[in-house]
């Protein structure tokens, strides 16, 4: 794989595990704190992270932004 292929594959997996509330620690932290359910969380964490994923890949591979993600 190329540095730019293993640097949009990482910002693919930063963005999408906020999609849903298992998807890191700090969303079942937060949606225990607020009472949220998997259900409302994913109703609006879904296509917001679909959207998000769909930016960056334009970004990544159509506009040539490639964030360095201190990999060499």
């Amino acid at each position: 794989m190329t540095q730019a292929q293993i640097n949009a594959a990482l910002m693919g997996l930063l963005i999408s595990g906020g999609m849903l509330i298992p998807g890191n620690i700090p969303n079942i932290i937060s949606a225990g704190k607020l009472g949220i359910t998997s259900g409302q969380w994913a109703k609006l964490g879904v296509p917001l992270g679909l959207v998000l994923n769909s930016l960056y890949f334009i970004a990544i591979f159509f506009l040539g932004f490639s964030p360095r993600l201190g990999i060499l």
